[in-house]
């Protein structure tokens, strides 16, 4: 919805209810897709989502590195318990 929105260079709400995001959907206004690349409000978005996902990789690859790491203290820890 957002990205249809944005594709309609129209603000878009996303604090609504899914009944109400429903009734919104089904009173959408049609667009011309024949302009759809040549929009700024799509590029803005791709640009905004990209963003996000690299943002969220970042992310990801810090917590793998930590549940790497706690998992390697674990090891750590079982091997000196055994040697105990």
């Amino acid at each position: 919805m957002q990205d249809y929105y944005t594709l309609l260079d129209a603000p878009f709400n996303s604090d609504i209810t899914a009944q109400r995001m429903l009734k919104v959907a089904s009173d959408l206004p049609d667009f011309n897709d024949s302009d759809l690349f040549n929009e700024d409000g799509i590029v803005q978005r791709y640009n905004s989502l990209n963003r996000e996902l690299y943002s969220l990789r970042d992310e990801e690859r810090d917590v793998l590195l930590k549940r790497d790491n706690l998992s390697g203290a674990n090891q750590a820890g079982s091997k000196f318990v055994d040697m105990l």
